[in-house]
């Protein structure tokens, strides 16, 4: 899970039947082409919903599985499709910078919400609404779902987006709890830098600026013997997603020593420091 600072309070309601936005002009011309016998059961609408989801025929899927749920408000297996249909078009019409992204991530968390409500709650479940509220700068719902995950499915990802959540809604003191306890308990993680970064920073919102500053040097060190570690195992380096991680934790955190020393007129070390972000290929 890569870039920090995207972050209320929208609460969604469980007892929606939609799931999703309503119905645009092309949904009310399908449902009107799609055959819907009153007395159709939920489970007959959905294996026709999932049907045309496997063929990627969204636009009459949907239509089949929403009146799906809305007779059957306990049966799951319909929203995971329409969660999965509203989370693929959010990603595609993010890819190809449409604004209607935001609209069907909406759908997508509104789906994913009621089955976690309805018992779905695995790992794939929580990590999707982490992803999902995060996206949506729905802070609130971030740090539930986040600190959910990290109960149930404890693990350097999970502790790190609890960290960042507990950031964004300015609970200081507990990014400082569960950032040391993460840096204690996966020292090799590829996220040690962003355990560290979250720990300065919090350090720095509290005002203990030296306590920042010892922490952030030693990211820069810890982020750079992870970096090394990768690069000795891997051929494949810039393509690594661990690898730029770690790269980009260590240069915020390289500019963030920078501006301490700067406010404290720290020359010796801000040389040092530009010395390091010159030779980490920072233009700032």
């Amino acid at each position: 899970m890569t870039n920090h600072a995207l972050w209320f309070l929208l609460f969604i309601p469980f007892v929606l039947f939609s799931c999703g936005p309503s119905s645009t002009t092309t949904e009310k011309r399908v449902e009107r082409d799609v055959a819907i016998d009153a007395a159709e059961s939920s489970e007959s609408l959905f294996r026709r919903g999932h049907e045309l989801f496997v063929d990627r025929s969204y636009d009459s899927a949907v239509v089949l599985l929403r009146r799906s749920a809305s007779i059957d408000s306990t049966n799951i297996r319909p929203l995971k499709d329409l969660a999965l249909i509203h989370y693929d078009l959010a990603l595609q019409q993010r890819s190809e910078e449409h604004s209607s992204w935001e609209v069907e991530f909406r759908g997508a968390l509104d789906c994913y919400s009621r089955m976690e409500s309805l018992g779905q709650r695995d790992a794939d479940t929580y990590e999707r609404l982490c992803e999902i509220s995060h996206a949506l700068g729905e802070r609130v719902l971030f740090l539930r779902f986040a600190r959910k995950n990290a109960d149930r499915f404890p693990g350097d990802r999970q502790a790190h987006n609890l960290g960042l959540a507990q950031s964004l809604t300015g609970d200081h003191a507990g990014v400082i709890k569960t950032q040391k306890e993460a840096i204690e308990k996966y020292p090799h993680s590829p996220f040690i830098g962003g355990f560290y970064r979250l720990l300065g920073n919090a350090y720095m919102d509290v005002d203990r600026h030296q306590t920042a500053e010892r922490t952030y040097a030693q990211g820069v060190e810890e982020s750079l013997k992870r970096m090394n570690e990768l690069q000795t195992a891997s051929n494949e380096i810039d393509r690594n997603g661990e690898y730029q991680r770690l790269k980009d934790e260590r240069i915020a955190m390289l500019l963030s020593l920078k501006k301490l020393h700067i406010l404290y007129k720290e020359t010796d070390k801000l040389h040092a420091v530009e010395r390091l972000l010159r030779d980490a290929g920072s233009s700032e």
